[in-house]
Parts: structure tokens; sequence; C-alpha cells
């Protein structure tokens, strides 16, 4: 190998890595932003230089995020298209570190794994290091991360973060072949020698002084230290550069003298100091990897650098050969979560409130399964477009009418988000009127809260805070709005947010302090870097609250074609379940496609509603057509058209008596607590069976969960708020 090769014509034949797409002309190859999923990851110029010299194929650059300000080096080592980042000169640390990863996120949203590669300063009484040997850690711990006691003492609270368990597997891997094969980080550097110029081992002699020997500032190096206070190591037999595996310690400031060093190295069982990786730990699968340059005393060695650079790039490239291409984020989360503290996992579990994943599922579900083709129109939409692309208007405002589908498209929407941007960088929650758990603008923000703590563990500490000092009544009591507003705005500083995409669905539906959340959700869209979707009906309120921040508005009923479209080929899909289930013959699926075709006004509600009572036990096919004339145009009228049938059933007084008394409750009834509600109700108490048939008969406003009653489509009642549900049924 001749090192680093420029892909062009001539090698299009051979070349193993053929690339997806060439430039004419050029003698550099550009692939897309997603076909890159590795980051390399360094703090000096000089380790940026050692990473280049590792690529086989140097890419062309790609256009970035608006909001993403770091400089790129593209290129593909082995199987793997990775992108190589620098933080900015004099710009070091844990936090910088998250910062320019985070950015990288924004422009490479695939990046499924992180290497830190660079110098580190070596804990020799914990092994024997020598300068320019690598350091593989296998855990990180941040040594400055503490409380400062009252007795002077520094206790550390950081928890120690492992490398993932898909990582640690490629690590081992490498290490049982050393046990056969030496490390082909030696060869490595003999093949890359023209790329590496500049980065040969030293001259100079590799000193280890005494722990109680510090450098005298007045002399310019250590050639004039005592050398009798030299530490008596045996020689090796090899120059080559031996590789450890241990723990490593990450904080925010050098380590140059040498007592501090035996102290946390002796505390924290360290091998290795440096100062970037406990920012990516909790944000990535990361694998830091350290040339030792000095031995984190006050006899610094900076010409051993770029020496331990080139090592520590050498062997981040044997790992990548290693590597199989494969995913690790999720196995990630899992492993993060496995390190949370019992506190933590305590304060977890008195924030939660429900998950909004498994409230996706259901809601999908129930509605009879999500159609791609049913929302892929949103995303060509220009109003979608802007406020994907753009960020001076970081919100977007869904809105509708009832039965327009908005849930669905958000559903859909989070869908498409979550496979095309960063992986966990999704957040929602769905309001429902039905439920009284999830309609109040507090639960709303603990909804949020749990699932953004949940899926980033490095945020709890915003939430113990206020945890901490109130325990769980903090999340439920009188003062909680101003509690866990607090609590999201200071999540919302943190710089590892500022990649988060937040959906809010169904703001009509939020109907305890609901002004307050879209008063919250608006400055927080302005003040953050984060970009918000909500929907709602068409209510003059939540339009008077979203005018003054100039949200980008989708309003469904401007996009006519796109949603008669969708609609479409909804009936389609209905319509075919229908056939199966029922064994229509052609003609009668041919009239319930036309009739559906004809009457829906493109709802998507009135689809369902229709096609749930033709999918019926006792709608046989040959009573299709009879019952199909029945239906009439527009929700309104087939929702009539259902209390009619409720007002000329057998148990008609029951069931107006069971819709009055379940739609005016505040919140969801027992099958006993509605037996018990009204005298009209009285004889089912010892019946309960009895109740929850008719219960089943009230048309389609109500359901049945573990034996408690829910309202289905609240916002009919919502809709006619002004009359009491009494009124409605003619119960007066």
């Amino acid at each position: 190998m001749s090192g680093k090769r420029y892909y062009n014509e001539d090698q299009a034949a051979t070349c193993p890595f053929r690339p997806q797409k060439k430039v004419q002309h050029g003698t550099l190859n550009t692939l897309s932003h997603d076909s890159y999923t590795v980051a390399w990851i360094c703090a000096l110029q000089l380790e940026m230089s050692a990473a280049r010299a590792m690529l086989d194929y140097v890419h062309e650059g790609l256009p970035q995020d608006v909001n993403d300000s770091n400089c790129y080096a593209l290129g593909t080592i082995g199987k793997h298209n990775v992108t190589i980042v620098c933080l900015p000169d004099g710009h070091y640390g844990t936090n910088n570190a998250a910062i320019v990863f985070t950015n990288m996120r924004r422009t490479f949203n695939k990046i499924q794994l992180g290497l830190m590669v660079g110098i580190g300063g070596g804990a020799p009484s914990k092994a024997d290091l020598r300068l320019g040997d690598v350091v593989v850690g296998l855990k990180v711990i941040q040594h400055d991360m503490g409380k400062a006691m009252t007795d002077g003492l520094f206790t550390r609270t950081s928890i120690p973060r492992p490398v993932s368990s898909s990582v640690g597997t490629v690590v081992s891997s490498l290490r049982a072949k050393h046990y056969s094969h030496p490390s082909r980080v030696p060869s490595i550097l003999r093949e890359r020698s023209r790329e590496l110029q500049g980065f040969d081992r030293p001259v100079s002699e590799d000193r280890l002084f005494q722990a109680t020997y510090q450098h005298e500032s007045s002399i310019p190096d250590c050639g004039s230290c005592d050398q009798s206070k030299l530490v008596q190591r045996a020689p090796r037999n090899s120059n080559d550069p031996a590789i450890h595996y241990g723990a490593i310690a990450s904080g925010n400031q050098v380590i140059k003298d040498s007592s501090i060093r035996d102290t946390i190295a002796e505390e924290l069982d360290v091998i290795c100091f440096e100062m970037e990786a406990a920012g990516l730990m909790d944000i990535c699968p990361c694998l830091p990897v350290r040339g030792i340059c000095d031995y984190s005393d006050s006899h610094k060695a900076k010409e051993w650098q770029r020496y331990a650079a080139a090592t520590a790039a050498a062997y981040a490239r044997e790992f990548l050969e290693e590597l199989a291409v494969c995913k690790v984020v999720s196995e990630h989360q899992q492993q993060l979560q496995i390190y949370l503290d019992e506190k933590d996992k305590e304060c977890l579990r008195d924030l939660r409130i429900t998950n909004p994943e498994d409230d996706k599922k259901t809601i999908i579900k129930a509605k009879g399964g999500l159609l791609i083709e049913s929302y892929r129109w949103v995303l060509e939409n220009e109003s979608y477009q802007q406020w994907a692309k753009g960020n001076e208007n970081r919100l977007l405002w869904v809105k509708g009418d009832p039965g327009k589908g908005k849930t669905m498209l958000l559903c859909g929407i989070i869908n498409e988000l979550e496979s095309s941007t960063a992986p966990d960088s999704v957040f929602y929650f769905f309001c429902q009127a039905s439920e009284p758990r999830l309609r109040s603008a507090s639960v709303v923000l603990r909804g949020l809260i749990w699932f953004l703590a949940r899926r980033r563990p490095n945020l709890i500490p915003h939430i113990r805070k206020e945890y901490d000092d109130s325990g769980k009544d903090v999340f439920k009591d009188h003062n909680a709005w101003q509690a866990l507003s607090n609590i999201m705005a200071s999540m919302l500083d943190d710089e590892i947010t500022s990649d988060c995409i937040f959906v809010v669905d169904a703001l009509d539906e939020c109907s305890e302090d609901r002004e307050w959340l879209i008063e919250l959700l608006t400055r927080f869209s302005s003040t953050s870097k984060a970009k918000w979707i909500v929907s709602s009906r068409n209510w003059p309120e939540i339009e008077a609250q979203l005018d003054g921040v100039g949200a980008n508005r989708l309003h469904l009923e401007l996009n006519h074609a796109s949603i008669a479209d969708a609609v479409r080929r909804f009936i389609t899909r209905r319509v075919e379940d229908l056939a199966k289930k029922k064994h229509y013959s052609q003609s009668t699926r041919d009239a319930v496609q036309e009739h559906l075709l004809s009457n829906a006004n493109d709802t998507f509600l009135w689809v369902s509603l229709v096609c749930e009572d033709l999918a019926k036990y006792n709608v046989l096919p040959h009573h299709t057509s009879k019952v199909l004339q029945s239906f009439p145009a527009g929700l309104d009228k087939l929702y009539q058209r259902i209390i009619d049938q409720i007002m000329h059933s057998r148990d008609q007084e029951a069931c107006k008596t069971i819709l009055a008394v379940v739609t005016a409750a505040f919140e969801p009834l027992s099958l006993s607590e509605l037996a018990s509600s009204d005298d009209k109700l009285a004889c089912f108490q010892s019946d309960l069976q009895t109740l929850s048939s008719i219960v089943t008969c009230c048309g389609s406003f109500l359901t049945l969960r573990n034996n408690i009653v829910y309202t289905v489509h609240q916002s009919y009642f919502a809709k006619n708020s002004s009359d009491p549900p009494q009124k409605h049924l003619q119960c007066t």
C-alpha cells in the first residue's frame, strides 16, 4: 500500500470501495451526507493531520447545515466513510467536544460511532507506559465532576461511562488477534510514512522522573534536569508502541502535577488523562484512543506529541478495519440506562406520566395502521420545507378541521424525522381530551422531559436540581408548572439539545392551562435552537397566540388536492381490508369505494366511521348497498345519524343517560362508578356485564378498556359545547 489514494476514472474498474457518485473531470469522489457513519474527532490540528493521513480515499466536501460551524475532512477508511473534525483553536474540554459533535450531527445525521483520537498524558504509576504507547479507553471517568465539601475535600461524583458493548466487542476481537499476531500499528505507520512526514518517533530520550521531582521553570527542557531523579525502567526489546487498555480520566484542565496525577490515578484506577472524551460518551457510542505524549507531570515533552498523535491514529485505523458496518446506537442507549444511579432511576420513575412511544403505537393501531401514501405529500409541502430547512421560524403549526387526519399526519412526520435525522433526536407528546392524564399543560411538559431524559440520560442533572430539593411532589403539586418550565428551559439551554425536534399533537385537546403551554412553546421556539411542530384545530384563541411568533403554518384546508389524494389512498386501503374480511364481490367492492369517494369530503374520520359500521358482524355483504345509502355525506350529519340510531335503540334511555354522564364527567368512569352515577343506571350496579353491553351500543362515541369507559369522538361534543350534552341527546 502506498498510502492515500484519490479516486479517478482509471481506478473505477478495480476500486474495492467504489463511490456512489463520481465528480466528472475531477479526482475526488462525492458521496451523500447519509453515507458517513463514523465521526473522527480531534482536539489539535496536528491530531487532525495524523487522522487525514489514515484515509484510503479523500472525498470532496459537502454543503453544511447553516448552524454547523465545523470544518471537515471527508474520506474512506476500509469499508467506512469517515468525517474528520477538529475542535476550534484554543477551545478544548468536554463541553467543546460535545458542541462540535452536536454540530456535526446537524449535517451528518447518520453518524453511528465517534472516535476521539489524539494525544494524552500517561499515569505511569498504574501501568508500564512509555511515550508513544497507545491507550484505548474501555471506560471514561470525568475526574473534575464532584462536590466541594465543607472540610475542604473534593468528592468526585462522576459515574464511569464504559464503551458500548458493540464497540467493546470489536476491541476484544482486536486484543485477541494481538495475542497471536502483533498489532498493525507499526506497519500502518510505515505504510503511511509519506503522509506522516514530521510524525516520526523522536530521537530524544523517553524520560520518566520521580513523582516528587518537579521540573524547574528556569530550565528550558529536561536535558538539564537532575538525571539522578529518573525512574529506572527495564528497556524494551522494541521501540514499537505498546497498546494498553483501561480507564481514562477526562476533565477540563491539563494535569501536569505528578502528585495530583497519582492521587487521581489511584482513586479512579485510570491509566491516562485527557480533556474531551467525557463530553462524548453520553451522546454517542464512542471509543477514546490516546497516544501518550507525556507523563501528566511538570516535565512536559512536546517533542513527542506528533508521534503520539500518529500512533493513536494508526490504532484507530486498525480498529475501523476490524469494525463491521453495523448499528450501535440503540445498544448504546440501553447501556446508558444501565449506568444510571438509583436516584436517577427513581427520579425518572416519579417523573413518568406516560410513554409517548407507546401512545403513538396505540394511536396508529386504533386507527387501522399508518398508510405512508397518506402523509408523504407533506414532506414536499412548501411550509414544511421552510420549517425543515430554515432557522428563522423554528415552529410549524399544522392546523385543520376535525377528522382531517392531523394526528396520523404527525405520526407520519415523526417517522420520517426519526429516519432522516440524528438518532434519538425526535421527542413528542399526544394530548388526548378523553384521557385526564394527558390533557394538561404540566403533563405535556412532564412527558417531553421524561422522554428527553430517558433517551439522553446526561440531561438528568437538570431534573435532579428540582427533584433533590422537593422530591416527587415537585412534578404534581400546585407549583408543578413553574418547576417543569424551569427544568425544560434548563435542558434547552444545554448545547446537546440543539439538534432536538419536539412534536406536540392536538393543542386543542389540552384543556387545562393550554394558553400557558402555547406561550411557553412559542418562547422556546424563539430562544432555543431546537425545532417544534404543533397541531390543533382552527381555533381563534390558538391562532391569536401563535400570530405573534410568525410560526410557519401548514393549513390542511388550503392543501385540498394533497388531502383529497391522501383520503383517496386511505379509502382504497380500507376497502381492500373490508373486501377481504367480508368477501365482497367486485361489484360490491366498487360500489363501496365509489360511495366513500363521493361522500368523504376529504375527511379521514368520516371514512373510518363508515368502514367501522360496514365491518360489523351483522352487516352481511348483500346488506352493504342498502347500508351504504344510509350514510349521509359530511361528518356532522354522520354523527347525527349515530345519535338517531341511539335514539331508536331498545336501550335508548340507558344509552342517553350513559352518554350524558360520561361526556359531562371530568375523567373516565369505571363501570361501577357509572352505575352509581345516576338513578336511571342504579339497576345495573349488580349487573355490570349488561351495562358493559349497553355501553358498546352507544355508537362510535364510547369505548371500553379494562372496564373503564372512555369517550372516543370528543370533538363532536366539544364542537357543540355551548349546549349541554343532555340537550343533544334529548335527555331533558
